[in-house]
C-alpha cells in the first residue's frame, strides 16, 4: 500500500514553478502532469463504463458501441438546450452504405480559465462485426454520410452522450485515486454570441420526443421507424 509523503494545493501547483518535496518542478511540467492525470481518469471512467475505443486521426476516441444503449439505433433521453427532453440515437445502420456508425468523442483537457475538459467529436464506422473501417474508408464515409450534419445535430449529440455517461446524474466523477475524483459538469458550457447570422429563433434538432415530425425529411434508407442518421421518424 502506498502512503502519502506530500502534498500540495492543485491550483498551487499548476500556477508556479517552485519545490514539491525535495524536487523541484517547472509550471510547464506541473501542468503536464495534470493533464495527463486528467486524461487518464477520463479514459479509465470510459473503459469502465463499456464505450470502445478506437485510434482516429492521432487521437484516442471512445465512441458508444450498441450494447452500451441497448441495442444499435436505441434512443438516449437527455435534456436539451431549451430544457426540453428530447431522446437521440448514438449509433445506428445504413444499409444504402452497408455500415454501422457510432457517436465518439476524444478528449483534450485544459487548464485555461475555466478548467474544462474538450471533447471532440466523431462518427466511427464499424462493419457487421463491429470492427472498426480502415482510416481511408472512414474519412469517405464521413465526408458523405455526415456532409448535411450541422451544429443542431452534433449539439443534440453530445447532449445524449453526456447523459448517457453520466447515468442520470448533473455531473460525471472520474476517479484519480485515494477516494479523490475529478468532478465534471453532464451538462456542456453555454455561451453566448452578441451576434449571430439569423435574426431567426435558434434552431434544434428534428428529433424531438413529444412533439410532431412529420414535415421531417428523412434518409431514403428510412425503415419507417428510425432513419441512418439516428433520428425519430
Amino acid at each position: 500500500m502506498l502512503d502519502k509523503s506530500n502534498s500540495i494545493d492543485l491550483e498551487t501547483f499548476i500556477n508556479r514553478d517552485g519545490k514539491f518535496g525535495d524536487k523541484f518542478v517547472w509550471q510547464s511540467d506541473a501542468r503536464k502532469r495534470v493533464v495527463n492525470l486528467m486524461r487518464q481518469a477520463w479514459e479509465l471512467a470510459m473503459e469502465a463504463k463499456g464505450l470502445a475505443l478506437v485510434e482516429s486521426g492521432g487521437r484516442r476516441v471512445y465512441y458508444v458501441p450498441p450494447k452500451l444503449t441497448g441495442g444499435r439505433g436505441a434512443f438516449v433521453p437527455f435534456v436539451d438546450v431549451d430544457g426540453r427532453t428530447r431522446k437521440k440515437a448514438l449509433n445506428g445502420r445504413s444499409d444504402k452504405r452497408k455500415a454501422n456508425w457510432n457517436y465518439g468523442v476524444g478528449l483534450v483537457p485544459s487548464l485555461d480559465e475555466p478548467w474544462h475538459m474538450e471533447l471532440r467529436p466523431t462518427i466511427i464506422f464499424t462493419d457487421d462485426n463491429d470492427q472498426p473501417f480502415e482510416i481511408a474508408r472512414a474519412q469517405r464515409l464521413r465526408l458523405s454520410f455526415c456532409r448535411n450534419w450541422w451544429n443542431d445535430r452534433w449539439r443534440t449529440f453530445l447532449r445524449a452522450f453526456l447523459a448517457l455517461i453520466a447515468g442520470g446524474q448533473t455531473s460525471i466523477q472520474l476517479a484519480v485515486g485515494s477516494g479523490r475524483f475529478l468532478v465534471v459538469e453532464a451538462s456542456p458550457m453555454i455561451f453566448t454570441s452578441p451576434a449571430g447570422l439569423t435574426d431567426g429563433p435558434p434552431t434544434v434538432d428534428a428529433d424531438v420526443a413529444d412533439e410532431d415530425d412529420s414535415d421531417a425529411v428523412w434518409d431514403t434508407d428510412a425503415d419507417g421507424e428510425i432513419d441512418d442518421q439516428g433520428d425519430v421518424a
